[in-house]
């Protein structure tokens, strides 16, 4: 599974003005409400669990785990140019010894690996299930020629 989208982290309260409803906002509102909005940076994120590759007649399936997460990341930094370092690291949701910093130009872009195991158990998934998550904007940015 996996899903691209926008996201944005408020850390502070928006400054936005409230229009009524009784009319439609001016441009200079509509402007100065587009202008109060956090950074909404484009996001990719996938959830894998089960079977990376399925039995085939030259051997059995392979199981898929946290280095199938991080590939994920890795073949789209492959395909914009971009070189991907990871660095070992501790974020939630992921496990504390299975979770891989994804970083792009010295800036951290996301995290792969294994889900802890309370996550996983809560959220009623596989045992061992393993995630990513990188800001997509950022990484075609850090792209040659912005991704083009």
């Amino acid at each position: 599974v996996f899903e691209s989208g926008t996201v944005f982290r408020a850390v502070t309260p928006a400054a936005a003005p409230r229009p009524g409803v009784d009319e439609r906002p001016s441009d200079e509102v509509l402007a100065e409400i587009d202008a109060a909005l956090p950074a909404q940076p484009r996001m990719l994120a996938a959830v894998i669990c089960g079977s990376w590759l399925p039995d085939r007649w030259d051997g059995e399936s392979v199981k898929a785990d946290w280095r199938h997460a991080v590939l994920v990341a890795q073949k789209a930094a492959d395909a914009l140019g971009v070189r991907l370092v990871r660095k070992a690291d501790r974020q939630a949701p992921w496990h504390p010894g299975r979770c891989a910093a994804l970083i792009v130009d010295g800036k951290v872009i996301g995290h792969a690996g294994e889900l802890h195991p309370t996550v996983v158990s809560k959220a009623g998934l596989p045992q061992r299930t393993c995630a990513v998550e990188f800001n997509l904007d950022a990484l075609v940015a850090a792209a040659p020629r912005g991704g083009e």
